[in-house]
């Protein structure tokens, strides 16, 4: 069985090479993306400010 001509082209090489650095960087930069919306949500919960705030001994609302 003869080569194809994909195995034997120099100029196909390179855009094979292309594409696969391509598609390797695309999948990088997904992961990337993933984690800094993973890590940018822990500090979307808003924490601290009370919405009813309850004082003394009793629990009365303040």
């Amino acid at each position: 069985m003869p080569p194809s001509r994909c195995d034997t082209d120099p100029c196909c090489w390179h855009w094979k090479a292309l594409l696969t650095h391509n598609l390797a960087s695309a999948a990088t930069e997904n992961a990337n993306a993933a984690r800094n919306a993973r890590w940018l949500q822990h500090f979307g919960v808003e924490r601290g400010n009370a919405a009813r705030v309850f004082k003394g001994e009793r629990f009365v609302e303040a």
